[in-house]
């Protein structure tokens, strides 16, 4: 759990959601109103993956430190894999915008093989109210 604002009211969880039946569907991103902290209120969320053949995961599930909510933005490490188009598969970083408001996907920041060989590090700016800053993503170092 992530404190959104200086007097606690808005709290961000990252989870999982699962289907009707148990099995675990992927990463679930929900803004709680917590201004009643004994009856606190979801009132956003999001699920990162949609697809019924694809499975998404998170460091973060596990580990608060692999998650960072700064400026309105979670950035959070993930891996995306999908049984049936493994050219979709996915493994980095995702930025959300995350509010009172709104849940949504701003960018993704690959750690593909390929585009980084051997070096895991990725160098990113970030548009909107950060625009400048650079995030430096190093993936399975969480400071």
């Amino acid at each position: 759990l992530h404190s959104m604002n200086s007097d606690n009211s808005l709290i961000l969880a990252i989870g999982q959601e699962a289907n009707d039946d148990g099995r675990v569907l992927g990463v679930k991103i929900t803004v709680f109103d917590a201004r009643i902290p004994d009856k606190p209120v979801a009132i956003q969320n999001l699920v990162v993956e949609q697809d019924a053949e694809t499975w998404s995961g998170s460091e973060a599930l596990s580990n608060f430190k692999a998650a960072r909510y700064a400026g309105g933005r979670l950035i959070i490490p993930l891996d995306i894999n999908n049984w049936n188009a493994p050219e979709n598969n996915f493994r980095g970083f995702s930025v959300f915008l995350v509010n009172e408001n709104t849940i949504k996907e701003e960018c993704r920041i690959s750690h593909d093989e390929d585009r980084f060989k051997n070096n895991t590090n990725a160098v990113t700016t970030v548009d909107g109210d950060t625009a400048g800053d650079e995030l430096i993503a190093d993936r399975g170092c969480y400071y």
